[in-house]
């Protein structure tokens, strides 16, 4: 069945998000991207057609992490403020105040898929995507998309690079261990884990809900506001040469305070 795919080729996106939960750095994770294509699908189709945004598929073709050298050190690139929070959380009084943050560039392709018979307004897309963002990061070479009706079109606009796929079944644990034991074991910087297995990395796969939903001062637009914990999962990156399917992410609600992403 065909689609409505917008195809966004070799986006250079500047200063993204290199830290998808307080534990790891990795690459932009999916829900970065979903949010990406849910943010073009409220701008440009109606709000009764929603439903028609299927997803997206991605393909990173460049990454590479920003680091800053404090004394000896090589440290993740980090935004500073003016003046120190406080006198007791720093070890080198030189240095500004920085907040827990990493950041990345990347070039990355995003197909972002619609139903056949979704209204899209060429006029809205055309105004979110010269000023859109992925995962907080600028894009630099803000374009129009083509225009695709298959997967296969945007595996041909891509041409080149490495598609992300969902590794669920490397979460499974051994006896003994745990999901966490399961993603240090699948994620070792061995050769043999990295043979079998390679371009395995974590990836924030959505949040679990931990408190109920109120109003709370602050909150962005005073939407009602839950506390969250991060659900982290596997992905692996493979070359669209050797794996010409590419998934497409969408949202999905396996349980009622669960919110993640998938396919």
């Amino acid at each position: 069945m065909s689609k409505q795919i917008l195809i966004y080729r070799r986006l250079e996106v500047q200063h993204a998000n290199a830290m998808p939960a307080w534990w790891f750095l990795a690459p932009p994770s999916p829900t970065s991207f979903v949010g990406f294509g849910q943010a073009l699908a409220l701008k440009c189709i109606p709000k009764d057609q929603q439903k028609s945004f299927l997803g997206v598929s991605i393909v990173f073709h460049e990454h590479e992490f920003l680091a800053e050298k404090l004394k000896s050190n090589l440290s993740p690139h980090q935004f500073r403020a003016a003046s120190f929070v406080d006198e007791q959380d720093y070890a080198d009084r030189v240095s500004l105040s920085m907040q827990p943050t990493a950041r990345c560039r990347m070039t990355v392709s995003v197909a972002v898929v619609f139903d056949e018979d979704a209204e899209i307004d060429d006029y809205a897309v055309e105004a979110f995507s010269h000023g859109a963002r992925i995962a907080g990061g600028e894009i630099v070479n803000p374009q129009d998309p083509a225009r695709g009706e298959k997967i296969s079109d945007f595996r041909e606009a891509a041409q080149t690079g490495f598609g992300v796929h969902l590794r669920s079944d490397l979460m499974e644990p051994l006896p003994g261990e745990d999901r966490l034991d399961a993603l240090l074991r699948a994620t070792r910087p061995d050769h043999d884990t990295r043979k079998e297995n390679p371009w395995v990395m974590p990836a924030l796969l959505g949040y679990a809900q931990i408190t109920n939903f109120a109003i709370r001062g602050n909150s962005r637009e005073s939407l009602p506001h839950a506390f969250v914990e991060p659900l982290i999962g596997l992905i692996q990156l493979k070359s669209v040469r050797q794996e010409p399917d590419l998934p497409v992410w969408s949202y999905q609600r396996p349980h009622e305070r669960a919110f993640t992403v998938g396919y």
